[in-house]
């Protein structure tokens, strides 16, 4: 089974908030997949969200996944300026891991940009 994955982050990549990353440091192990789960705003539980959080050829990373801030609105009853809260597991052939979740400090990506007053 793999180790719990650990240095979990995500911030947004572009000044709107339109598009975000999670990371993680490297597990050093095998792993065949990961799993992510978004808090969903309208449940308040955790549901999948590996059809927006997926490999990317041209913009994902081994230790990370970026993703359209949009869709949380979408699917996840997200408003502008929330943040998104998330975790993460990894999979191998012998099980999974526990889920991970970020320290506060490290929750730094926004559904979309908000003005501030």
């Amino acid at each position: 089974m793999p180790k719990k994955l650990v240095g979990l982050t995500s911030q947004n990549i572009d000044a709107d908030n339109l598009q975000a990353t999670i990371v993680w440091d490297d597990p050093n192990e095998t792993i065949d997949e990961y799993n992510f789960q978004i808090l969903d705003k309208n449940s308040n539980t955790y549901t999948d969200a590996n059809d927006i959080i997926k490999p990317d050829q041209n913009t994902a990373d081994e230790f990370g996944r970026q993703f359209d801030c949009q869709d949380l609105i979408d699917e996840f009853g997200y408003q502008a300026g929330d943040t998104i809260t998330f975790r993460v597991n990894a999979v191998n052939s012998v099980g999974e891991s526990e889920w991970s979740y970020p320290q506060i400090a490290d929750m730094q990506a926004t559904s979309l940009s908000m003005l501030i007053l």
